[in-house]
């Protein structure tokens, strides 16, 4: 018998064969093609490599030329490396594990140009897509408010604002609408328990009983009588029960109409605001001023927050709920993938350790030697059992910033999400920002930029500061006239400028709010040189809105009166009547007792009247 099969072993060498070189020779193109798909799923936009050089005599992987586009402007680069380089474990990779030690990275470059657009017709991840059209949902909802001086170089044309444009009618109307229908179902429920037929059969009965004698009701009769008298007190109690009733729910419902008619001075003074934007009469108020010059800035950089935020549950998922990723591409159904982590697994992915070097390019603005640690970053943190750790600062400045300093901590070990990130920039170049309804451009300058951000389950809390005292001023599209020429006194003669922006709120839907020294400033300009220019124009606007929603109020506050008159006023007419009948029984009550002989008296007091007047008890 032959121990080797020649014909099988040569066909699986010869398999082996051409299996090994080929890893060898594409090894390298196929983790490119990973890298790009994985990282661009992510990020929501191109994220691309020149090459991909895998060592496996001493476990390195080496990427190079990587750019990572800005999904927020598809011709940007978020960031650019030359080259970058980490020590991965092996053994781990038979278990399908990825292990990282060390990386490193030299010529990193942010906010650099791109050859082509980055942008991605579909995204990869399409929760991630979605994840991104809710976060812009939302920021189309934050309300900026609109600055314009356009209003206080003319003449302010009232006409303009539209009854049908304000809310103020709109709201009235609705409540009379409400007070119409309450009053309409309180008569309803009044005149089901018709207390009427209860009142004139009880007084009938009471008069019947006027002048009576034992003689003219006889021994069995005057039992009877007060029997029907007692009967008759049940019912006229039960009446007047029925009437309190009603009467405590007309108490609540016209005191939920007069918190109505309340609320109207809430609309009438937002229909005020309106017509002030719709005649472009700016607030001079510096809470008003400012979010109206920085909202839209302040705005775009939240979303990337919350985004990003998002994203860290999607890819460091908290807690031990299963793991849902997109499937492997298939012509039909590709489908879902879902894991079921264990504690006792291994993450799929883990940095135990990585201490990284970074080289950042020396013409930047931030260029300089900087040194990062990451800790404990996995792609499954609750098997792990430990938070992922992040700290950077720079250790050797060749331009730039004095002091740069970023820390954060991502707690997704429980199912109660716990993330902070801090980062301080001193000395670095701030961004500029042409100013909405000005046209002017600021540019800030060196300064500081900080950011602090905070979450707590579904709760977060964040600070964005941009504070710079070399400012410099460009008038770009400001024109010329009395207004516009205050204004631009106030601004060039700023060098010191502080914004402020303070997030709050639940991580889908924050609330934030804007401060700025500039705003202060604005502020107090103009209402040094316009305002009696402003006080005129808002007393003309005041005037018009008041007469357009006076009537309305009015008739608001009319039907609410009537529902409550109407019906409160009949329910007391019946109640006073019913109190008088049931006094009057009680009397009846009383004289026919006294009619009867003691012993009588007593067996009333302690037994129920039969059907034929006889009293009976105990014996």
């Amino acid at each position: 018998m032959r121990i080797f099969r020649w014909k099988a072993a040569i066909p699986l060498g010869l398999f082996l064969t051409l299996a090994g070189v080929g890893w060898i020779f594409f090894v390298d193109t196929a983790v490119e093609r990973a890298i790009e798909a994985i990282g661009t799923a992510i990020v929501g936009a191109k994220v691309e490599l020149e090459e991909v050089d895998v060592q496996f005599r001493n476990g390195s992987v080496v990427l190079r030329g990587l750019q990572v586009t800005d999904p927020d402007a598809p011709m940007t680069n978020l960031v650019e490396v030359a080259e970058m380089v980490a020590q991965v474990r092996m053994l781990p990779l038979l278990e399908k594990k990825i292990y990282i030690d060390t990386v490193a990275m030299r010529g990193v470059k942010f906010g650099t140009e791109r050859a082509s657009s980055g942008a991605i017709e579909k995204p990869p991840d399409p929760e991630a897509g979605a994840m991104r059209q809710r976060i812009d949902a939302w920021a189309e909802r934050v309300p900026i408010p609109e600055f314009s001086l356009a209003g206080l170089s003319g003449t302010v044309d009232v006409a303009a604002i539209r009854p049908e444009s304000l809310q103020t009618p709109r709201v009235a109307q609705g409540i009379v609408g409400a007070a119409d229908s309450a009053r309409q179902a309180w008569a309803s429920q009044l005149e089901a328990i018709n207390p009427r037929p209860v009142i004139d059969s009880a007084q009938a009965f009471v008069n019947s009983l006027e002048g009576a004698s034992l003689r003219s009701l006889g021994l069995r009769g005057v039992p009877r009588a007060i029997s029907t008298l007692r009967s008759t007190i049940t019912g006229i109690t039960q009446t007047r029960d029925a009437l309190t009733q009603l009467e405590s729910s007309v108490t609540g419902g016209v005191a939920d109409l007069r918190q109505r008619v309340s609320s109207l001075a809430e609309a009438r003074a937002a229909d005020l605001a309106s017509a002030r934007n719709l005649l472009k009469i700016p607030s001079l108020s510096a809470p008003d001023i400012a979010p109206a010059l920085f909202g839209q800035a302040a705005l775009g950089r939240v979303q990337r927050l919350l985004y990003w935020a998002k994203m860290a549950d999607r890819y460091l998922p908290p807690g031990l709920d299963p793991r849902r990723r997109q499937g492997p591409d298939r012509i039909r159904l590709s489908g879902t993938t879902i894991e079921f982590p264990g504690r006792r697994s291994l993450p799929g992915f883990t940095i135990g350790v990585a201490e990284i070097d970074l080289q950042l390019d020396t013409t930047a603005s931030t260029g300089g030697s900087y040194r990062a640690e990451i800790t404990d970053l996995t792609s499954s943190p609750s098997v792990l059992g430990r938070p992922m750790r992040i700290s950077a600062a720079r250790t050797e400045a060749s331009s730039g910033p004095e002091a740069i300093e970023f820390a954060a901590v991502l707690d997704h070990v429980t199912a109660s999400v716990r993330d902070s990130v801090g980062l301080s920039l001193t000395g670095v170049a701030l961004p500029s920002i042409t100013l909405p309804g000005l046209g002017v451009r600021i540019d800030f300058g060196r300064g500081v930029n900080e950011l602090t951000f905070v979450r707590t389950g579904d709760s977060v809390t964040g600070r964005l500061l941009w504070s710079s005292s070399q400012v410099s001023w460009d008038r770009g599209s400001l024109g010329g006239g009395r207004v516009n020429e205050i204004v631009w006194r106030a601004l060039s003669s700023v060098r010191s400028v502080d914004v402020e922006v303070r997030i709050s709120g639940s991580i889908d839907g924050p609330s934030i709010a804007v401060r700025s020294s500039v705003a202060r400033d604005i502020s107090r300009s103009l209402q040094r040189e316009l305002r009696n220019e402003v006080a005129a124009a808002e007393r003309r606007i005041r005037a018009e809105v008041e007469r357009l929603v006076e009537q309305p109020i009015a008739d608001a506050r009319a039907q609410v009166s009537l529902a409550e008159t109407s019906v409160q006023g009949l329910i007391a007419q019946h109640r006073q009547r019913l109190d008088d009948v049931r006094a009057q029984l009680e009397t009846r009550v009383g004289e026919l007792r006294r009619l009867l002989p003691f012993s009588y008296q007593y067996q009333l007091s302690t037994s129920v009247v039969s059907p034929s007047g006889q009293p009976s008890g105990n014996r």
